[in-house]
């Protein structure tokens, strides 16, 4: 690699950072949408390129990215910082007790779903019950979603991805529990593993995680708690986590060969790269051949799942149909950029992204301010962040679910006085 082209990838990175930096600075977090944005994508993509040179990301998209960054930044800047306070907030005027069960119950339901998996495996491939068997399924499971034949009954669904509305609703009551309790606010966390680990599927665990973070961090800026502390705890927590991730991700691959697959550590080690770090340089180089000629698809790609319900658009099993080759690996993990450029074009994805960072930072106004309904559209925008490495959230009907869940159960138990 040449010098040239190592300083304008890390020129881009440490524009970010800048960038990040000065907006954190102006309103007091890292967890503004201004700073959190541009920090979590400079991170991404350190890790990326330092940990997979070879994929060799190519220098235009890395530049457009960087640009995409700063406008969320300018966006959110927009907003006047006068108004916020920072006094320790009196008791929340909302049942917590309320919010806490709800995410109980659901977690208990989505649980129930797991022995219905299973009795469902055992039944469809006429297998005994047993453990070892048990070992086979996600290889069955994963064989038939790949040949896309996999039909999961609705009924079964529907109890599985109750898992997401309770980790965002666990997630956010985290900060207003004590003792065991705590605790409890991770079991959604646990019963989507059991999920993934049945179904050979990683990105379950990842929103999963992601929506708990995001319920915490909503809850944590409207209790005004400490968020330099609770930062730090998310670095350290997130470079655990990456690593278990890195971890669960090679496992699931290897279940995914079957009982006769063998554990090659060199190909499953390559193969978690490209799938949790290639799609950094999986857009650089479709970038790089974008024809800025394309009809756009207006919203189709990002917004996925409400463009299916409304029958405009059809999914294809996993993110996109066409694998791309990224050095010696391939693909099909683009980010959320590619599908936001081909909807909106370049000028409408610099539009989008502001006005994405204008309303995310007129939320964190708000939830700052007491709007405890502001959680919704900020906890969107975190979840957004941090799985657009991977692809647009919205590309999910049980996400979108989940959002509108945790509405509806914040509004149950808000309260006119106490």
């Amino acid at each position: 690699m040449s010098s040239g082209y190592i300083l304008i990838l890390l020129f881009c990175v440490l524009t970010m950072i800048g960038t990040a930096w000065i907006s954190k600075k102006i309103h007091g977090s890292w967890f503004f949408p201004g700073a959190f944005f541009p920090l979590l994508w400079s991170l991404y993509i350190s890790v990326s390129f330092l940990s997979a040179p070879e994929f060799r990301p190519q220098i235009l998209g890395a530049i457009m990215i960087a640009l995409f960054s700063i406008v969320v930044t300018v966006g959110a800047n927009i907003i006047s910082v006068t108004g916020v306070t920072t006094k320790e907030r009196d008791p929340p005027k909302i049942k917590i007790d309320l919010i806490f069960y709800s995410g109980l119950i659901l977690s208990f339901i989505s649980t129930m779903g797991i022995g219905l998996v299973v009795s469902m495996g055992f039944s469809w491939y006429q297998l005994e019950q047993s453990l070892l068997n048990l070992y086979v399924l996600p290889n069955l499971f994963a064989s038939e979603r790949y040949n896309e034949v996999l039909a999961i009954p609705t009924y079964v669904k529907m109890v599985m991805f109750l898992t997401y509305p309770a980790a965002l609703i666990c997630g956010f009551v985290y900060p207003f529990l004590n003792g065991f309790k705590k605790w409890l606010s991770y079991v959604p966390i646990l019963i989507t593993i059991i999920y993934g680990t049945l179904f050979a599927v990683r990105s379950g665990i990842l929103l999963s995680i992601i929506l708990t973070f995001s319920g915490m961090t909503c809850a944590k800026i409207y209790l005004r708690n400490d968020l330099k502390q609770w930062f730090q705890k998310v670095m350290t927590a997130g470079t655990a986590s990456g690593l278990l991730l890195f971890s669960i991700y090679i496992l699931l691959q290897w279940l995914r060969g079957g009982p006769e697959g063998y554990f090659i550590i060199d190909e499953l080690i390559q193969g978690a790269k490209a799938g949790i770090l290639g799609s950094f340089s999986a857009f650089t180089i479709w970038f790089s051949s974008y024809d800025f000629t394309h009809h756009y698809s207006m919203g189709i790609n990002t917004f996925a799942a409400p463009m299916e319900i409304l029958g405009l658009t059809e999914r294809a099993s996993g993110f996109y149909t066409e694998f791309i080759p990224i050095g010696p690996s391939v693909t099909n993990i683009y980010t959320a950029f590619r599908g936001i450029v081909t909807d909106f074009g370049i000028v409408g994805s610099f539009i989008f992204f502001g006005i994405f960072g204008l309303g995310s930072a007129i939320a964190f106004k708000s939830i700052s301010n007491g709007n405890i309904f502001a959680s919704v559209p900020l906890s969107i925008f975190y979840s957004f962040t941090l799985f657009s490495p991977l692809i647009s959230i919205f590309t999910f009907n049980s996400i979108i679910i989940a959002f509108i869940m945790f509405f509806g159960v914040l509004l149950l138990s808000k309260t006119q006085s106490i």
